[in-house]
């Protein structure tokens, strides 16, 4: 095991023994400080831990945000709404 794989295990096990989690936010358009806290306090009441939130742009979404945080992803994104309505019309 490499110093490195450690190094990741005691960050994902503080993390948990901290009821904390870390969450990336991808969204369309920045999220200025009062966007990034309702979503945080949101979070926090739903996950019931800690929320620290990453946040980065993507343009192609158009709209909306994707969510991750551990294995859960929220795909709340006009590009992700716009390739299940394809889905659920090709089907």
């Amino acid at each position: 095991m490499s110093l490195s794989s450690i190094a990741v295990q005691f960050e994902h096990l503080r993390a948990e023994h901290e009821q904390r989690v870390e969450v990336n936010v991808t969204s369309a358009y920045k999220l200025d400080s009062k966007q990034k806290t309702k979503l945080a306090n949101a979070l926090k009441k739903r996950l019931n831990r800690e929320i620290s939130i990453t946040t980065q742009v993507d343009k192609s979404l158009i709209g909306g945000v994707i969510l991750r945080a551990g294995d859960t992803v929220i795909d709340g994104s006009v590009r992700g709404r716009l390739n299940r309505l394809s889905e659920a019309l090709t089907a």
